[in-house]
């Protein structure tokens, strides 16, 4: 599993406060023999928890195929985005979209991202008509975490 964690200024109220309120997380499934050489099946999940006692729930879930070679190239991009100062910005949105991730350099370990989960299934497949997304921030040993959690989903098993 990839997962991404998000991030998180709490108030200084003396509150306790989860550590990381939102993820997201990409679920590699065994591979299916009816599917074509280089797909896979992935469950995309983002996921909140509220409080400290509280349990994480999806906010939003959703199953798709994506083509391995995506993912791979999603985790390139993510690396490639932490070692340029120069590239600011990073749009992913896999060759049939079932999600789209957008990053954004704030500071020298701060970033924003904003996951866009499609609502195809909503809409009778038209993959063109909706989204519902999350935005968080989160910071560059968290990225290179997720760069290298997809690396060993898509990796030959």
């Amino acid at each position: 599993m990839a997962k991404l964690l998000s991030t998180a200024s709490w108030p200084d109220d003396g509150q306790s406060y989860p550590e990381y309120p939102v993820d997201f997380q990409i679920v590699v499934s065994e591979s299916a023999p009816d599917l074509p050489a280089g797909w896979i099946t992935c469950r995309l999940i983002t996921q909140i928890q509220r409080t400290v006692e509280a349990e994480k729930h999806p906010l939003f879930e959703s199953q798709s195929q994506i083509l391995a070679r995506d993912l791979t190239r999603l985790a390139v991009d993510i690396k490639a985005l932490l070692q340029q100062q120069q590239v600011a910005t990073m749009t992913f949105v896999p060759v049939v979209p079932s999600f789209e991730l957008w990053l954004q350099h704030l500071s020298d370990e701060q970033y924003r991202v904003i996951i866009w989960h499609d609502l195809a299934s909503e809409f009778g497949g038209a993959a063109d008509i909706a989204y519902q997304g999350v935005r968080f921030t989160t910071n560059r040993a968290r990225l290179m975490g997720f760069a290298r959690g997809l690396e060993s989903e898509v990796e030959p098993k």
